[in-house]
């Protein structure tokens, strides 16, 4: 999640629809949601970064009805990887590479 976005859009956005646009495959936008009230993960401690709780928007479907196919699940910056941990999660744990323009690691 970006500390702050271009227009509509943030980092993890462009790099998406360069990657779709390369590989001419559609791109799934905005298929997850925070369940708790949001607060940047900037300001959330390294444990709570860790215990990120997200679900799938109820609206979202798969373009080809099942994950055979291979997911790049794209991020801006990964810092515990949760949020892709928990993206691959409630795919269904496809197979997926994730994609990132920057890591800060603290691995738990």
């Amino acid at each position: 999640m970006p500390a702050k976005t271009l227009g509509a859009h943030d980092h993890a956005y462009f790099l998406a629809e360069a990657v779709a646009r390369y590989f001419r495959v559609p791109m799934a936008l905005e298929f997850l949601e925070r369940v708790e009230a949001h607060t940047a993960q900037k300001e959330k401690s390294l444990e709570k970064r860790i215990d990120l709780k997200m679900r799938l928007r109820t609206n979202f479907k798969s373009f080809s009805g099942d994950n055979s196919g291979l997911w790049i699940l794209v991020d801006d910056v990964v810092t515990t990887g949760s949020t892709l941990r928990v993206a691959w999660n409630l795919l269904g744990r496809p197979n997926a590479v994730g994609l990132t323009l920057a890591s800060t690691p603290k691995i738990w």
